[in-house]
């Protein structure tokens, strides 16, 4: 009988001590984004920066182990506002910290988003839908452009390696463009004005595209007006007619 007494009554103390154990373990915590950054710029922040480098490394963390199997290119995306292309990105998961880089430079001056869907952490719960915007660096140029100039009181390419040397920019004065968020132009009078671009022959060894914006004010002259080009004939040339 005293042996059956202290069976029941470690039976009861073990089951105590269950209950208790049981009662203690907390429930899971929800996985929430705790900060964004691109280097030291913050993108989890009430207003979207618009200084971002077009190469960024982006460091996402989060409250609590992220589930491997879900750091995945459907689950972690990004697009470029001007023409919603999809921006490809490498994935690198470090337990609560996923590190986010383009395999590619972006375009400057362009809005990108950056989006979170699906996401779980190691307990299985899933993160709520995170949308997060930026600005890169720099006045817009479409990504993969090799060179870009704004004319913005000087000749120099803001995003490669074709700026004209002083002595190459002759006669050229700058003037308020189209419009106000167009910025500035530069002016050619016509008869000596010329920007003479070092290395332009690079240009010849790809496939390439040009735009640009011009305004003539040369009523009654009847000779052609030369407007851009490498090598005239054996290269290309753009050139507006005479009257």
């Amino acid at each position: 009988m005293k042996g059956k007494n202290v069976f029941l009554s470690l039976l009861f103390a073990t089951l105590l001590i269950s209950m208790l154990v049981h009662s203690c373990k907390k429930d899971p915590e929800p996985l929430t984004l705790s900060s964004l950054v691109a280097g030291t710029i913050d993108l989890n922040g009430a207003t979207s920066p618009s200084n971002v480098p077009v190469l960024p490394t982006i460091t996402a963390t989060f409250n609590v182990p992220v589930d491997p199997l879900t750091v995945t290119a459907a689950n972690i995306t990004m697009i470029q506002d001007y023409d919603d292309a999809s921006i490809a990105l490498d994935l690198a998961l470090d337990d609560k910290v996923i590190t986010i880089t383009p395999t590619a430079s972006l375009g400057t001056g362009t809005l990108y988003q950056l989006d979170f869907t699906g996401l779980k952490s190691t307990d299985g719960l899933t993160l709520a839908a995170v949308q997060r915007t930026f600005t890169t660096e720099g006045a817009f140029s479409p990504a993969g452009a090799i060179a870009h100039f704004t004319f913005e009181d000087n000749a120099n390419d803001i995003i490669g390696a074709y700026d004209p040397l002083a002595a190459d920019i002759i006669d050229i004065t700058y003037t308020a463009s189209r419009n106000a968020a167009a910025g500035n132009a530069a002016t050619f009078n016509g008869t000596t004005s010329i920007i003479e671009v070092p290395n332009g022959d690079d240009l010849l060894n790809t496939t390439f595209s040009l735009a640009y914006w011009i305004k003539t004010n040369s009523a009654g002259k009847t000779n052609a007006h030369f407007v851009m080009g490498l090598a005239a004939w054996y290269g290309f040339y753009i050139e507006i007619f005479g009257a």
